[in-house]
């Protein structure tokens, strides 16, 4: 497995697509779920981290990272939808996630299914490493990449 995670900037206050414990009663259901993330700058690229099979929701409202997951696949949206993989993976889109899986412009954002969703004791931001760099991780927008030093701890 890799030694590298991400961390999700999460906001419950957003709705549900940005709630982790709707997410968390949804993957209960049916054994999964699906995250969608946009690429950075918005562009229509490959998800550059298929080694990556562990992350963690960041809260933005209490600065804290509370909550980690396993990834069992991360792919363009449009990848999914188009491929035979459809069939099998649509029951993990919940309802409120649909309506973007259905428009056409949101094909190249990516869905992450993920599944095993559990809460944490909260770990600072600054607890986690950059990937790319090794620098402590300050903030969270949409996701960064880090060096999982805290698998141990949260397992």
């Amino acid at each position: 497995m890799s030694d590298k995670a991400i961390i999700i900037a999460a906001n419950p206050k957003h709705g549900d697509g940005g709630d982790v414990e709707v997410h968390i009663r949804y993957a209960e259901r049916y054994d999964k779920v699906f995250w969608d993330l946009t690429p950075p700058g918005q562009h229509d690229t490959e998800w550059a981290n298929p080694e990556i099979r562990k992350g963690y929701f960041y809260i933005s409202g209490t600065g804290e990272v509370k909550y980690k997951f396993l990834i069992e696949d991360a792919r363009r949206i449009s990848e999914f939808k188009s491929s035979n993989l459809w069939d099998n993976v649509k029951k993990y889109v919940p309802d409120f996630r649909m309506n973007g899986w259905k428009n056409p412009n949101t094909g190249y954002w990516y869905g992450l299914l993920i599944k095993n969703i559990v809460k944490i004791p909260g770990i600072s931001l600054d607890k986690f490493e950059l990937a790319n760099s090794n620098k402590p991780v300050e903030r969270v927008q949409n996701y960064v990449i880090v060096l999982d030093r805290h698998a141990k701890e949260v397992v």
